[in-house]
């Protein structure tokens, strides 16, 4: 089984699903990671002492995942 996706780069909603498309792997790759470290934390424990702490961790957890995959947001 085959698809075939049809972009018009000339307009713009369609250049926007398409990068969409083209950055979906690095998105799931991006996403699965961040769900293995949250699940690493929870699991095995985590070195925060206070609830700020772990969502400051997990937000910069966040960020250096999406730089590290190269993921733009809108």
């Amino acid at each position: 089984m085959k698809a075939t996706l049809e972009f018009d780069l000339d307009n713009e909603e369609d250049e926007r699903r398409y990068k969409l498309c083209n950055n979906a792997r690095d998105m799931n790759l991006f996403i699965y990671e961040l769900g293995q470290k949250l699940r690493s934390w929870d699991k095995y424990g985590c070195p925060f002492k206070t609830p700020e702490e772990a969502i400051g961790a997990t937000r910069e957890e966040y960020y250096n995942l999406l730089k590290y995959y190269n993921v733009e947001l809108e």
